[in-house]
């Protein structure tokens, strides 16, 4: 049988959403001293159908991209969880959609519910002011406080 793809392929060098907020939770950890860490859950969006009030699964147009919730716990209080935002993207890994941001720090960085960074560049500039934001440092010195 003949190979009937006809094309060549070399890696790209493109850097994941998901992998650049697995390097920022590590280096969290080294700012903290292993005291605030980040879990990077993937999860599915769910829909309700108001008419019978239960639980569907996700809708057929969601199963093509990936969703990350960046939550900030601490090693003093593991149970509880400060959900700053979560990601959306496709296969092609950009453009990226920040979603469900913290109110406090949207209002920070004065930005719309929902933010879409077209270039790893555009991300991190984003993810950046993000972590950067009072509300973010206010509750890692919280959870590093151990007054939970």
């Amino acid at each position: 049988m003949d190979n009937l793809w006809e094309f060549k392929l070399t890696p790209e060098e493109i850097v994941s959403p998901k992998t650049i907020l697995d390097e920022q939770s590590k280096y969290l950890m080294e700012i903290t001293k292993d005291i605030v860490f980040v879990n990077i859950d993937e999860y599915k969006p769910r829909k309700k159908n108001n008419l019978l009030n239960s639980i569907y699964d996700v809708n057929d147009e969601e199963i093509d991209f990936f969703y990350y919730r960046f939550v900030l716990r601490s090693k003093f209080k593991k149970d509880y969880g400060f959900r700053m935002f979560s990601i959306k993207y496709s296969i092609s890994m950009y453009p990226v959609e920040i979603i469900n941001l913290d109110t406090d720090i949207l209002t920070e960085i004065n930005c719309q519910s929902k933010q879409i960074a077209k270039s790893e560049d555009e991300f991190k500039k984003i993810i950046k002011k993000i972590l950067n934001s009072s509300k973010v440092i206010k509750v890692i010195k919280v959870l590093m406080s151990n007054q939970l």
